[in-house]
């Protein structure tokens, strides 16, 4: 064991763990000004002749920044608005991903 139960190692430990984790347990990013509105979207396409997966991505959209700051001050900080522009974001790239997909079918 790392610690060797030592109380002052131990608590160190967790002090820093509770430090450091606290702000996201109790909505941290509202009192800096940084929220997240995390969006993940899973897409399939699937052969219908033979019903299976021909295609399949996932997209990830965290936070947008350079679209929130097109927003007006008061839209930006609407849970909504950034949940719709994760969303966007995420459909766009996934869209994006099965053209390039096409694409490449295409080509062989």
């Amino acid at each position: 064991m790392a610690t060797a139960w030592n109380p002052v190692v131990l608590s160190a430990g967790v002090g820093w763990d509770v430090l450091t984790s606290a702000p996201v347990w109790f909505g941290g990013g509202y009192l800096f000004g940084i929220a997240l509105r995390p969006v993940r979207v899973e897409a399939r396409a699937y052969e219908t002749r033979d019903g299976y997966p021909i295609w399949q991505d996932v997209e990830v959209a965290i936070y947008t920044w350079k679209l929130l700051e097109q927003l007006p001050e008061d839209e930006r900080k609407k849970k909504e608005r950034q949940l719709w522009i994760n969303l966007d974001t995420a459909v766009e790239a996934l869209a994006d991903s099965l053209a390039d997909e096409q694409a490449r079918t295409a080509r062989r």
